[in-house]
């Protein structure tokens, strides 16, 4: 496989399988099979309906960054230079007192040249300007999510109206879907509706939803494959809306008018203006402004640690596929030296500033939007 090839193989493995290092509380996940995408859900705060990032979005980002690996002379350089360090292949010896503390301050996963360099093939394609905002935003994203925490907190009938819009939002849409003429659709939407009540009628009475109450809850098709994918769809919305009665308090009126919604939209309506009638709340618009913008936030910052899975996977992973011979490790007999050497490749790769090709503009545009809609939530919040 000659340099172009490697490199295009590299970065494309990148784009599918990422290197995420997501923030605390997020989980990543990868549905089945070859062409499955990637699932972000915050599991701190159910209210955050999860991100899905489809197969066919990561390979169309894949395709479109390969064309850099054409256009970039320097990354052939720096890439040359990677090998000729593979070849020569040495290491810094495992017992020097300095190795952990490098290895935390240089951002490398191993202290040698070898991973210095790396870092600079990367940053010949990577716009280095976006890891250090990156790190900066997950501590600001982390602090954001506080704060609208207390705001919910200390507005606890605008959460509970928001909940409740929300449960009516995602079931409407269902019941205007199992409009359809699918069988599959037709039954399922009676299920539905009686799943739904059931779990209203157990928490109205102060009973407690079993963990497994949605997998003892079966839909019609879910085990046929003419039927299969609506039946799934089916069992998703059902989930989610699960998820939203779980987070309301345990306050039988809140179920009444979700009973009421699954009989019509009118009973729904007069149901909650009774309920915000008796609760007086000034703030349930903005809580839910809040809401929707904090559900917008956590979409950008899912797609920010999606690229920097990619990043990283470049970088730490596909890259050390290279096909180059490597003879058996060679400890350093200087290590301090050695240490000044890997310091210095590590903070040129800081200084390349790159502005031209489709990658970079596909990062920087990222952080553009995250900042944008950043701004927004702040305003909300």
């Amino acid at each position: 496989m000659n340099d172009k090839a490697f490199l295009r193989y590299a970065l494309e493995q990148s784009f599918i399988f990422p290197q995420a290092d997501v923030a605390e509380g997020i989980v990543l996940s990868r549905g089945e099979g070859k062409s499955a995408g990637y699932t972000f859900a915050d599991y701190k705060r159910p209210h955050i309906v999860p991100y899905y990032l489809p197969f066919s979005v990561t390979r169309k980002y894949a395709k479109s960054a390969t064309h850099d690996i054409i256009r970039c002379p320097r990354l052939y350089a720096e890439y040359d230079m990677f090998k000729h360090d593979l070849s020569e292949n040495i290491i810094m010896p495992a017992d020097f007192a300095e190795l952990r503390k490098a290895e935390k301050v240089l951002d490398l996963n191993s202290v040698s040249r070898q991973a210095a360099q790396r870092k600079k093939v990367t940053a010949t394609i990577f716009p280095s300007a976006f890891t250090e905002q990156y790190k900066n935003i997950c501590s600001q994203y982390a602090a954001d999510m506080h704060k609208a925490e207390e705001v919910y907190k200390q507005n606890p009938i605008a959460v509970n109206i928001a909940l409740l819009n929300d449960f009516a939002d995602v079931f409407q849409k269902f019941m205007k879907r199992a409009r359809w003429p699918h069988l599959g659709l037709k039954r399922n939407r009676k299920q539905m509706l009686y799943y739904l009540n059931e779990a209203a009628q157990l928490l109205k009475t102060h009973q407690i939803l079993a963990q497994d109450f949605c997998a003892t809850h079966e839909f019609y098709g879910e085990d046929k494959k003419l039927f299969r994918k609506e039946a799934r769809r089916c069992r998703e919305i059902f989930e989610n809306l699960i998820k939203l009665m779980r987070q309301l308090p345990d306050e039988s009126q809140l179920f009444v008018v979700i009973q009421e919604l699954l009989i019509s939209p009118q009973k729904f309506h007069n149901a909650l203006k009774a309920y915000r009638e008796e609760h007086k709340c000034e703030n349930a618009d903005k809580i839910a402004d809040l809401r929707r913008k904090e559900q917008k936030l956590f979409r950008y910052f899912a797609m920010l640690q999606y690229l920097n899975g990619v990043r990283a996977a470049f970088e730490n992973r596909f890259l050390d596929e290279c096909p180059q011979k490597r003879p058996p490790a060679l400890p350093t007999v200087s290590p301090e030296d050695e240490l000044k050497k890997i310091s210095k490749i590590v903070a040129e790769s800081k200084a390349i500033q790159i502005t031209a090709g489709k990658l970079a503009a596909m990062y920087m545009s990222a952080l553009k939007n995250y900042d944008s809609v950043h701004k927004e939530f702040l305003k909300t919040l």
